[in-house]
């Protein structure tokens, strides 16, 4: 349907506006990774669509982890079940500035309302071919997400990969 990504440094709040067109049972999700000193990481206090629409955080969505930086890098996944449609912005707010936060925005249609996560499973690691495994059935969607940090502060790389399971 739609996606954007936004990057700030030695913020607390990130602004990203994504465009979602018409579509019935949307879903738009929002990735967001940020750095942080070992041991302080700061919460994310909210993440808000169209200044009035809250976004819930996904059960157990939440990963931190220590790279080889000396630093923490946490992502985290939130939601929002039909969301109104336009070009209209998404802001994350922190408990504190951090180094660095990326925002991917993306709206997928056609996804169950009652139920949108069926499965839900984090990873860590600090090798060149992270994985994760995920329980899903034929024609469910698979959504993921990484990011990577390479120098103190910098996240540099965030990827999203959205796939049908085909069996």
């Amino acid at each position: 349907q739609g996606s954007a990504e936004t990057r700030s440094r030695f913020e607390s709040t990130d602004t990203t506006a994504i465009t979602i067109g018409a579509g019935a049972n949307q879903l738009l999700i929002a990735t967001v990774a940020y750095v942080g000193n070992p041991g302080a990481v700061p919460a994310i206090s909210s993440v808000v669509y169209n200044t009035t629409e809250t976004m819930t955080a996904v059960p157990s969505s939440r990963k931190v982890a220590i790279n080889i930086s000396a630093s923490e890098i946490a992502i985290e996944l939130f939601y929002l079940k039909a969301p109104t449609q336009g070009t209209l912005s998404a802001v994350v707010t922190l408990a504190a500035a951090t180094y660095a936060v990326v925002v991917a925005l993306a709206c997928y249609d056609d996804v169950d309302q009652t139920t949108p996560f069926a499965n839900v499973n984090t990873n860590t690691g600090t090798d060149t071919t992270p994985d994760v495994t995920i329980t899903s059935a034929v024609g469910e969607t698979i959504f993921a997400a990484a990011n990577t940090i390479q120098t103190a502060g910098a996240i540099t790389t965030t990827r999203t990969l959205t796939a049908a399971d085909s069996g």
